[in-house]
């Protein structure tokens, strides 16, 4: 037990350490982000893109289960549909390894919108019936990995400008539910509020032709593949309606629009998202301040779980992500069934009486993050 309290009490201190508060959001967000916030976000130490915790260590295949990734995939399972401002600032950032394959699908004008590079038809249909489905494609379908991906470095190619869902996604958290709240949050704001809100204001200050404008709003994806999406063929009659005075000029259009941005603050990005940010900047200001409150519930009750694996004395369980388990000395496991909702106190006494474990305030925190316990 003593292993596990020291391991809890890490991912506490982490949280406050001053030196983790580095913000883990590409420069563009990040810089929105802190007028928001008015304070850092902590980093999240337990994910590691450049040093992957969840592909196994030797690299080698068949991987053992759901929750391991292959070695040249990673979580990179996405094809980002990227808002016009980040396309014409990874345009003009020569640094960026993916750069020839955005200037390939830019060239090719398939799913080449003025107010996004999307992802392709096919890559979402593949991704809704084998990842949403959990059939275990996540992470490990070479079929669906992303196209910036640089395979050679297991990195992503476009790092510095990656989209909302990449820069909010993690597979592990300091504080499980807790760390997940603000993260979701956050990618919300990001994706349905600001990459949608200011891709289109980026359009309308670029004078587009009405009828170009009219197209875009009202371009829909249809319930069945055609023929020109299975093979990623170009309609140029549509792309013609849909880039108006802009049509043969998208690459000089995306770099006006990532140079549209460049000098936005919060207050530019409230007042364009109107009502829609302003609610989401509220959401988000709601669980970020739960990142710093460690207040414990009253009174706690054991959550429904998982034990996935039982070794040398300990248990293995699954309780908010299956990414991200809680290994427990199975005394201090067995323990936890004390927890039926009576004060915390009261339970704590009993369990010390009756199995003479001790739980301080840093190892009940971990369980209540990682909703092990729950408040009644």
């Amino acid at each position: 037990m003593a292993e596990t309290i020291i391991n809890a009490q890490k991912k506490i201190n982490k949280m406050n350490s001053k030196k983790e508060i580095i913000s883990p959001l590409p420069p563009l967000y990040a810089r929105w982000t802190d007028e928001l916030l008015g304070g850092p976000i902590p980093k999240e130490t337990e994910a590691d893109c450049s040093n992957c915790v969840r592909i196994t260590q030797d690299n080698t295949l068949p991987l053992p289960d759901n929750t391991c990734f292959h070695p040249k995939i990673k979580c990179c399972t996405y094809y980002p549909s990227l808002p016009n401002f980040l396309v014409g600032r990874i345009l003009k950032d020569t640094d960026m390894p993916a750069l020839p394959v955005l200037h390939a699908r830019i060239d090719n004008g398939f799913e080449v919108t003025p107010l996004a590079v999307k992802s392709t038809p096919v890559h979402n249909f593949l991704y809704n019936k084998i990842v949403d489905l959990g059939s275990g494609g996540f992470g490990r379908a070479e079929l669906l990995r992303c196209p910036y991906y640089i395979i050679d470095k297991g990195l992503c190619g476009i790092w510095k400008h990656r989209y909302s869902i990449c820069s909010t996604w993690f597979c592990k958290h300091l504080r499980g539910q807790t760390s997940r709240d603000f993260w979701l949050s956050l990618r919300d704001l990001f994706s349905d509020g600001i990459e949608k809100s200011v891709s289109l204001w980026c359009f309308s200050q670029l004078n587009p032709d009405v009828k170009a404008l009219e197209y875009s709003l009202n371009t829909s994806t249809l319930p069945n593949l055609s023929a020109l999406e299975l093979d990623m063929r170009v309609d140029p009659i549509q792309q013609k309606k849909l880039w108006g005075n802009w049509f043969g000029k998208e690459k000089e259009f995306f770099i006006q629009c990532g140079e549209l941005v460049e000098e936005l603050t919060w207050n530019d990005i409230r007042k364009i998202g109107g009502i829609l940010i302003e609610s989401h900047e509220r959401v988000v200001k709601n669980y970020y301040a739960k990142l710093f409150d460690y207040t414990l519930p009253d009174r706690l009750k054991l959550n429904v779980h998982k034990i996935v694996e039982v070794k040398s004395g300990y248990y293995v369980l699954y309780t908010y992500s299956h990414y991200d388990p809680i290994e427990l000395p199975i005394p201090v496991f067995e323990s936890l069934r004390y927890f039926d909702g009576r004060p915390v106190p009261e339970i704590m006494k009993q369990i010390k009486e009756e199995k003479d474990i001790s739980f301080d305030d840093s190892l009940l925190q971990l369980f209540v993050d990682f909703k092990l316990l729950v408040p009644l």
